[in-house]
């Protein structure tokens, strides 16, 4: 405390408030306003200097190279289906096995194909327009990358179709060669004649059963119970023979499944090899690589570039502020109030 020498009472030690300093009158912070106006030619300053920089870093770059080529959805045109197309393309192109599998055919390294290639449908259209962007080290093998990208594209979004189809054919051909070796080794333990061999041995059955009762109308009795000797042997040989005839149908009605089920995988796998041939006979020739025009690309980072960087300095300029206004309200010590008296003494 300090005491008034005329008035003898004591009085509390002054402080100064940032208002002077900061100029708002209010002793909080700075607002937004008064920083832009305070500093608005430093920020301009700063905002300049990050965007010359990255439009000199921008115009410095390597040059790339443009190659463009499409494709269409074959036989049923439906944009949506290009759409879809297009996604699972772009989808199996940015995989790691289709980019290995890529460079191993053109021999260039994974580093240089990596997002390289840009797969979108071309408006509402079934066609798929790809895009190439290399550097100019590639530029005379742009074609041949975007050639072979586009075929293990096609490979790869159909592999999974492909590898279930080539599954299910490989699994019935296996059943159908099990039915026939269960068939064959039927025949060869039983000895079965075959169906012709069982209609031959019924009709057989059936004549002599009339011979039997017509000798014994006649009054042939010896000829009749001899007759039916024959009948019951044969019946014997007719029931074992109908026995194996069954099992022989089974067995053959499961071979012709078996057979079925590997023409319809045939079929399913035939129409899928058709598919991606088909897809394939509609890539177009590749454009020759062209430059890519760097003009937008370099104004948009410059203008990125100059807004962050106009940002981080408007932060740095509120820190400095608020440090200043936190030393400007310190309270004077009473050696400070001693020496400011003194001062106006």
């Amino acid at each position: 405390m300090l005491t008034d020498g005329r008035s003898g009472r004591e009085s509390l030690p002054v402080t100064t408030t940032g208002s002077r300093l900061l100029g708002n009158g209010t002793g909080g912070p700075p607002s937004v306003g008064t920083l832009l106006r305070r500093y608005v030619w430093a920020l301009l300053a700063v905002a300049s200097l990050g965007a010359a920089l990255s439009g000199v870093v921008g115009l410095t770059a390597a040059r790339r190279y443009e190659a463009t080529t499409t494709t269409r959805v074959p036989s049923s045109g439906d944009a949506r289906a290009a759409a879809r197309l297009a996604e699972d393309l772009q989808a199996v192109v940015d995989e790691p096995a289709a980019t290995a599998a890529i460079a191993r055919r053109t021999r260039v390294p994974e580093a240089d194909l990596r997002g390289r290639v840009t797969i979108r449908q071309a408006g509402a259209s079934s066609t798929i327009r790809w895009r190439l962007r290399v550097d100019e080290s590639r530029r005379d093998q742009a074609s041949a990358i975007l050639l072979a990208t586009v075929e293990e594209a096609h490979r790869a979004v159909m592999r999974p179709d492909l590898t279930e189809a080539e599954s299910a054919l490989t699994t019935a051909t296996a059943a159908l060669e099990e039915a026939q070796a269960a068939l064959a080794d039927f025949t060869q333990r039983t000895g079965f004649p075959g169906p012709d061999a069982y209609a031959r041995l019924q009709s057989e059955l059936t004549a002599l059963r009339i011979r039997a009762q017509t000798a014994r109308a006649e009054g042939e009795l010896v000829i009749a119970v001899a007759l039916d000797r024959q009948v019951e042997a044969l019946q014997t040989l007719v029931t074992v023979v109908g026995a194996q005839a069954n099992e022989h149908d089974a067995l053959v009605a499961q071979r012709e499944r078996a057979e079925a089920r590997v023409d319809r995988a045939q079929v399913q796998r035939d129409a899928l090899d058709a598919r991606l041939e088909a897809l394939q006979a509609t890539v177009a020739r590749p454009t020759d690589p062209v430059p890519v025009t760097p003009t937008p690309m370099i104004v948009r980072r410059a203008a990125a570039s100059a807004i962050a960087a106009a940002a981080i300095a408007a932060i740095a300029l509120g820190v400095i502020e608020q440090r200043r206004k936190a030393a400007s309200t310190r309270p004077r010590t009473r050696t400070e109030e001693l020496r400011r008296t003194m001062g106006a003494v």
